[in-house]
């Protein structure tokens, strides 16, 4: 049957389109460490999209969080936040597509130390370019999709893997 929706035709796939869509992902972001190393922490991501943009293209914004919690008796926590404007293209293979999407970003990292005495923080915030690469398929409104999102920042480029899923309201093509 997952066959069968996946050589559906392209005008079927165009018509289960909705105008707004949102979602989320659970993923990994290997964030870059000074010494070129790359540190796996959790990550979560929202999105929203406006769909009805001329022929394959959307407008997307996503919002991402990730963390990492170490150390016992000198505890840091480090968080980063990263809110991201997308256009996108996509290219639909009947109820499956690809879709690309580049573009300019915010990012806010705040990590703080502490000990059973003291406690010191910092918060850091850049601006960043983001890509994203994604595969998916149509399920009706429902989206499931799989992507790699690499983000540069000045000093520092991230990866993330994520996989999610997202709903559509609105009037279909």
């Amino acid at each position: 049957m997952l066959a069968m929706l996946l050589v559906a035709s392209p005008a079927l796939a165009q018509s289960l389109t909705p105008e707004w869509r949102a979602g989320g992902e659970l993923g990994l972001l290997m964030r870059q460490e000074a010494g070129g190393q790359r540190t796996p922490l959790p990550a979560l991501t929202a999105r929203l999209s406006y769909d009805h943009l001329p022929g394959p293209l959307a407008a997307g914004l996503s919002y991402q969080f990730a963390f990492a919690r170490e150390g016992t008796v000198v505890r840091s926590f480090t968080q980063h936040h990263r809110l991201h404007l997308r256009p996108q293209v996509s290219l639909p293979l009947g109820t499956a597509f690809f879709s690309l999407g580049a573009g300019p970003g915010l990012q806010l990292s705040h990590s703080s130390v502490a000990d059973a005495q003291r406690s010191y923080g910092a918060l850091v915030s850049r601006w960043c370019a983001g890509a994203e690469l994604a595969f998916g398929v149509r399920l009706g409104r429902t989206q499931l999709r799989t992507g790699v999102d690499v983000t540069y920042a000045p000093g520092r480029l991230d990866l993330v893997v994520g996989m999610g899923a997202s709903f559509g309201w609105g009037d279909p093509r």
